[in-house]
């Protein structure tokens, strides 16, 4: 079925391809193939799911360049001037100083106002002085560019931007701007094109959709018809997945002097909002228990670690978390969102809190992904924090180790201590408006906000990287290797 499935696809290809070509047929190629079984696969993952979105993305790559191409023909294509267009133009100028205007735009037709002239002068006076600080730039870009591909890391125009800045703090070149245009430039020269790339995330519920649905609109008009708590004592708590990678020595390997290999562990954090907007102080961080793990933890002390078989939650762990995490956090009354853990019982066992009033609101079952919070909003704002940090250690060859227990830890303190700023207050309310509670809307809000800004330097010290936050704190712009080795937090 699914073979039939696959040549059903690639009989639509054949036919737009030949209906491009003038009706020429070939065979499918073998790249061809794999595409169309790709595409299948997408398929059934999204009939299977309860939901799905598309994330979009721009990356950049190479293309060969023409055969026999003559750059000249690509530099007059650009949409700004380049340096030898320039050149010629004044040099023009100087052997013909008496030509009018019109003459000279006749034979440099992309010149269309006099005032141009003294403008590509003063520019050939600061090329003059800087030729080869422009050089190193571009020479330094197409260096990062080149091993980032060879990488497999993507790369976007903000890559580009980002790396001519911090060369252009290097050799001091003052006043430098890696512009658009300068971009687009950049990458005529060096052929490299953009493509566009989507990734479908799907998400299973064994529970029906649309009761699903029905029960969640029920769960939310209850609790406007009955909720008698503030904002501020409304809370709701919830876990998230992530992992990490960590090079461990290979025990099945034959080679005699050893061979290591790379494992995939996972952990879970468990965080805490209330309806007023702000992120708790005290979450949890459970770790997948591993034997070959053995070190010596630094804990900051709003951080509750623990592990599991397996990286999740599990009722032991959340026992201490609701003691240690959320107690510390409620005044003597308040309320409490979650989904079902266990049965009465254990949820009794869970949540008996000394000297603390909590009323329990259980979240319809498979109900998390839309009438959750956290799990609508703010769990995906802190892994693209993630995301992002991850990917520019790795771009930019940052010397910061990631791979083991106390950088997690540490990260993810670091994200949590940025969104407990009351910047972004905004974005946990409109968590809680997302879900479908009664919060008024406030003006959107993101994570990236304060991320990759790459026309602005790192202000520690000397340092000549471009800025990776503009701290929600004290609103400095920091790079990664300054903002992680630091612990820079408020």
């Amino acid at each position: 079925m699914e073979q039939l499935e696959v040549d059903t696809i690639l009989e639509v290809m054949k036919t737009m391809r030949s209906s491009g070509s003038g009706g020429e047929s070939r065979e499918v190629s073998v790249k061809e193939r794999k595409f169309a079984e790709h595409i299948v696969g997408v398929i059934k993952r999204i009939a299977a799911s309860s939901k799905h979105e598309w994330i979009e993305e721009e990356e950049l790559y190479s293309v060969e360049p023409p055969e026999n191409i003559d750059l000249n023909v690509i530099y007059d294509a650009l949409e700004s001037f380049d340096y030898d267009y320039i050149r010629n133009v004044i040099d023009w100028k100087e052997r013909n100083p008496k030509i009018n205007f019109k003459t000279l735009q006749k034979q440099f037709p992309r010149v269309t106002n006099s005032s141009y002239i003294a403008k590509f002068r003063a520019y050939l006076e600061r090329m003059a002085l800087n030729r080869e600080k422009y050089t190193a730039i571009s020479e330094f870009v197409w260096s990062r560019y080149r091993e980032a591909q060879d990488s497999k890391y993507p790369v976007h125009d903000e890559d580009l931007k980002r790396w001519a800045f911090e060369k252009a703090r290097e050799v001091e070149l003052d006043g430098f701007k890696a512009c658009d245009v300068w971009v687009e430039n950049f990458k005529k020269r060096n052929f490299i094109g953009v493509r566009k790339t989507t990734e479908v995330i799907t998400y299973n519920n064994e529970h029906d959709t649309a009761e699903t649905e029905v029960l969640a609109a029920e769960f939310l008009m209850n609790f406007k018809l009955n909720s008698r708590f503030e904002p501020s004592e409304i809370f709701n708590a919830a876990q998230t997945s992530c992992a990490y990678e960590i090079t461990i020595e290979d025990e099945t390997s034959d080679d005699p002097i050893g061979s290591q290999k790379t494992e995939l562990r996972t952990y879970s954090i468990q965080l805490i909002i209330n309806m007023d907007g702000e992120l708790c102080n005290n979450f949890m961080i459970v770790f997948q228990q591993c034997s070959d793990e053995q070190e010596d933890l630094i804990i900051p002390p709003n951080i509750y670690i623990t592990s599991s078989d397996n990286g999740k939650v599990d009722k032991d762990a959340l026992k201490n978390w609701a003691t240690i995490c959320l107690s510390p956090n409620l005044e003597r009354e308040a309320c409490l969102l979650i989904s079902p853990v266990g049965t009465q019982r254990v949820q009794n066992s869970i949540f008996s809190l000394p000297d603390k009033k909590l009323t329990i609101k259980l979240l319809p079952t498979g109900s998390a992904a839309i009438l959750q919070p956290l799990s609508v909003l703010i769990f995906k704002q802190w892994k693209l924090f993630i995301k992002k940090f991850m990917q520019r250690v790795s771009l930019d060859q940052i010397p910061l180790k990631l791979n083991d227990k106390n950088s997690i830890i540490k990260l993810n303190f670091l994200i949590h201590n940025q969104l407990r700023a009351p910047l972004f207050k905004p974005l946990i309310r409109n968590a809680w408006a997302k879900a479908g509670f009664e919060v008024e809307k406030e003006p959107d809000i993101s994570i990236d906000s304060i991320l990759d800004k790459p026309d602005c330097g790192c202000q520690m010290g000397d340092c000549h990287s471009a800025s990776f936050i503009n701290c929600a704190h004290c609103r400095h712009h920091i790079c990664a290797f300054h903002f992680f080795s630091t612990f820079h937090h408020h």
